[in-house]
């Protein structure tokens, strides 16, 4: 219940995976990684900044402290890593950056051995 409330709550601004991510107007909504359930609790009902406010008829008590649990697993979960870590920015993200790299590549490969060729001819 708290990964889906915070899903469709939370995740469009501090990322899936509680790293933030920029706003419009140049706001930028801050990770939650290191936050406390008292911190996460207050930001939800007093909406600090762009955030909006959770009352609890929008978000019951209950639905916030599930809510809370589900964000204290993400802070819990150790980053995966890889190759290059990118922060957990997403897997689309992630992915974007890995195939304009690997074309970049191919790109550069075709004219250097284009601009070959032609010298050899």
């Amino acid at each position: 219940m708290g990964m889906k409330l915070y899903l469709s709550n939370c995740a469009h601004c501090h990322s899936w995976s509680g790293a933030g991510g920029a706003l419009t107007d140049g706001r930028w909504a801050p990770e939650i990684h290191d936050a406390t359930p008292r911190e996460i609790y207050e930001a939800m009902v007093t909406g600090p900044g762009a955030m909006p406010m959770f009352s609890d008829t929008v978000i019951t008590s209950d639905e916030k402290q599930e809510l809370i649990s589900y964000v204290k697993t993400l802070q819990d979960e150790p980053n995966a890593g890889g190759v290059f870590d990118l922060a957990r920015v997403g897997q689309v993200a992630e992915g974007l950056i890995s195939w304009t790299i690997g074309l970049a590549l191919i790109i550069a490969c075709a004219i250097w051995i284009t601009a070959k060729q032609r010298a050899h001819d």
